[in-house]
């Protein structure tokens, strides 16, 4: 409980500028009492955990970088993928549930805390990973908009891995089609290659249906125009 209060709801708004460094150790002491609180079986001291959490990273960001990317994404990874199932198909209701404000929380989280403390590497990757299941159209509409709302943060940080695991996730939604090849791309090395061509990722198999197409065919084509489309020179 002393924990939950450490950091009151709305302290950040009245925190004055510069005094992130006479933070830190008080910040250091009440990590380890914090931390448990994250993963405590009661969703809703786990929900204000989260929100104390937030108040930390933007507080004193650099000085919890390591601790956060050791001890916090892989439980809160743990913590996306286990929830997943109890909300895939759920009733209703579920959604007024405070196990599902817990998953809204954890999806607008993981978005925060990658564009802050710019994750790359595999631990961006396993929190991607941990999200995806979320964009399944079984999943309650709050936390398939929440999801959405987290890759979109995510494809800032990493677009071509995002691309990667949205055609993965769903490979018969085509890449989207644009113009120009992404900015990153050289010149054709000789005057001799041919133009541009958009690789094809679209199984070759007319028998691929069901239930990936079902499930995330919609949400994995409304996110993949904000990543951008691969392309190879052609000889």
């Amino acid at each position: 409980q002393g924990c939950q209060d450490s950091l009151p709801q709305g302290c950040q708004d009245s925190l004055p500028q510069g005094c992130q460094d006479s933070l830190l150790p008080e910040v250091h002491e009440v990590w380890p009492a914090f931390l448990p609180r994250l993963s405590d079986p009661s969703s809703p001291v786990s929900l204000r955990a989260l929100e104390v959490l937030g108040v930390m990273v933007r507080v004193c960001k650099g000085f919890l970088h390591r601790r956060i990317v050791k001890e916090v994404f892989p439980h809160l990874s743990c913590k996306l993928q286990t929830m997943a199932r109890n909300s895939w198909r759920a009733e209703r209701l579920y959604s007024h549930t405070s196990d599902c404000k817990l998953q809204k929380k954890l999806l607008e989280c993981v978005g925060v805390l990658c564009v802050e403390m710019d994750v790359q590497g595999r631990h961006f990757e396993q929190l991607a990973h941990s999200c995806l299941p979320y964009l399944s159209t079984r999943q309650p509409p709050a936390l398939q908009e929440a999801c959405r709302g987290c890759v979109r943060a995510l494809t800032t940080l990493d677009p071509d891995l995002m691309w990667l695991l949205l055609v993965q996730l769903c490979p018969l939604s085509p890449p989207p089609l644009h113009s120009l090849p992404h900015h990153s791309l050289h010149p054709p090395p000789h005057h001799s290659l041919h133009p541009l061509r958009q690789l094809n990722f679209r199984r070759a198999s007319s028998n691929i249906t069901g239930s990936v197409e079902d499930e995330y065919q919609r949400n994995t084509a409304a996110l993949l125009p904000h990543t951008h489309t691969v392309y190879v020179w052609c000889t």
